[in-house]
């Protein structure tokens, strides 16, 4: 069976077409597809918490999850530690949660299914996003300084422009991603392998996207197309990506070029 991540418009797009979770799990079947569900979906579902008019929506969004009894992908952050830790000494790399991670995430999504969204589950969330905003200007301000260190002397229109001509410069990304926790000899020893460490790869190609919005498109990238990214970093490790949203179908092998890409219409 393949595996197939899940973003998070394709589990609300199930919720308004009144489509359950265990008739979401017979159309995968059918395909020969396993669920895969991010922890970074979970997180913008239980968004809807926030609102309390939305209670009764956010409720069935997470008994489709319950009822879909997905896998659950690791964290990116574990996995590129992970893929360095492979690379060094040829530790493992997991990328589904398993064991006693699985369990807490599956009685999470039971409890939410429930409407059990507490103080603690809020208090997390709002932490999460003051913390994405932050972490995506320092991205942008470290981009756009590169720029102004390192001007393209042609021009450039293309990601594929962007990628080709910042690629001498792709350690020092490593290195960044990393908050310049990697030596230079360990980001070189990565890229050597790229190919074999999907989430450090995706992650890259996702920092050279942003890049090429800051200097083809002059415009610090919007926080949900960051967002979107964050899913297809989470997805590195899946064969197939399920979503309705039109900017993800046509980017989203810019990200990760070996994801089979599936509309959430051609699904249903």
């Amino acid at each position: 069976m393949r595996k197939v991540y899940l973003e998070t418009n394709a589990i609300c797009r199930a919720q308004e077409s009144n489509i359950s979770g265990t008739d979401l799990r017979q159309l995968l079947d059918e395909r020969e597809l396993t669920p895969v569900v991010g922890l970074h979906a979970i997180y913008e579902l239980a968004r809807t918490f926030l609102n309390k008019k939305n209670t009764d929506i956010a409720i069935k969004l997470f008994t489709i999850i319950n009822e879909l009894s997905p896998e659950f992908s690791n964290q990116p952050g574990v996995l590129m530690s992970q893929e360095v830790n492979n690379c060094l000494s040829n530790g493992k790399i997991h990328s589904l949660l398993n064991g006693e991670e699985k369990q807490q995430t599956i009685e999470e999504v039971r409890k939410l299914s429930v409407g059990n969204f507490d103080d603690k589950a809020r208090a997390f969330i709002e932490a999460r996003d003051n913390s994405f905003k932050i972490d995506h200007v320092k991205k942008s301000e470290h981009n756009i300084e590169l720029f102004k260190k390192s001007p393209p002397s042609e021009r450039v229109r293309t990601f594929e422009d962007v990628f080709a001509y910042y690629e001498n410069d792709f350690p020092s990304l490593i290195i960044k991603i990393f908050n310049d926790a990697l030596s230079e000899e360990i980001a070189l020893a990565i890229i050597e392998k790229i190919d074999k460490y999907l989430t450090i790869r995706s992650n890259l190609r996702s920092q050279i996207y942003l890049m090429y919005v800051q200097l083809v498109q002059k415009a610090v990238p919007a926080s949900d197309k960051v967002d979107d990214h964050r899913h297809i970093i989470e997805a590195a490790y899946c064969d197939a990506f399920i979503t309705s949203d039109s900017q993800l179908i046509n980017n989203a092998n810019k990200i990760n070029p070996n994801l089979e890409i599936i509309g959430w219409n051609s699904l249903t």
